[in-house]
């Protein structure tokens, strides 16, 4: 009897610490499981729509809340594929670290081409988030854009950027830019120039010579 209650009372403890760990680590998981989603911050920036002329710059800043219930790391980033006109540095990186509650700001310098289109110009920058606990960045609803103005004196209207004032630049970046469009008109006149010293005048001239010589001749049989 006393053989078969240790065995039952072992029984008894297995199955309980067994029960334990098969129901309590799963909640206890679900806890830890708690991460950070894409609208647990809110961007505002300083500026958001303003005029800026061809060679000017401003600083732009990016308040950024968080709303989460611990410290987020936030990415801002900037392709500047996006447009060759408009230049946007980060004198103090792109990364921000942001504790539960607390606000960011991240410094933007944009500056403007001396040669820019005098258009509406919009700048997009991708925000995404890093929660510590999850590993790896989530993009976030708060990617935010500017527009920006831009007023240039050296732009012409319908004829800017455009080869021989008349011939869109369809080039990929970076060589749509005023300064390639400009290269390429001064090369295309350069060749014209060649063709006309090499080949017509040479001929033109010929050509007069022989008219010339033929006037000549008339006029000395007219004096005969």
């Amino acid at each position: 009897m006393k053989y078969k209650a240790a065995l039952f009372i072992t029984v008894v403890l297995f199955a309980s610490i067994f029960a334990s760990m098969h129901f309590s680590s799963p909640a206890d998981g679900a806890e830890d499981e708690i991460y950070a989603n894409s609208d647990d911050i809110s961007v505002s920036p300083s500026k958001k729509n303003f005029q800026l002329k061809a060679g000017d710059s401003v600083k732009v800043y990016l308040s950024i809340y968080n709303k989460f219930e611990r410290t987020l790391v936030v990415f801002i980033n900037y392709d500047t594929r996006q447009d060759p006109d408009i230049h946007v540095g980060f004198p103090n990186g792109h990364m921000i670290e942001i504790k539960e509650g607390g606000i960011g700001h991240c410094e933007l310098d944009i500056s403007v081409d001396r040669y820019a289109r005098s258009t509406d110009h919009a700048l997009h920058f991708d925000i995404t988030i890093n929660d510590p606990l999850r590993g790896n960045t989530i993009e976030a609803d708060a990617s935010h854009s500017l527009m920006i103005t831009v007023s240039s004196e050296l732009s012409a209207g319908k004829q800017y950027n455009k080869i021989m004032g008349a011939i869109d630049n369809h080039l990929p970046a970076p060589l749509n830019t005023p300064i390639v469009t400009t290269i390429i008109t001064m090369l295309i006149w350069i060749w014209i120039a060649i063709v006309v010293a090499y080949f017509i005048l040479p001929v033109v001239m010929k050509t007069g010579k022989r008219a010339m010589s033929d006037t000549e001749k008339i006029m000395k049989r007219w004096k005969k």
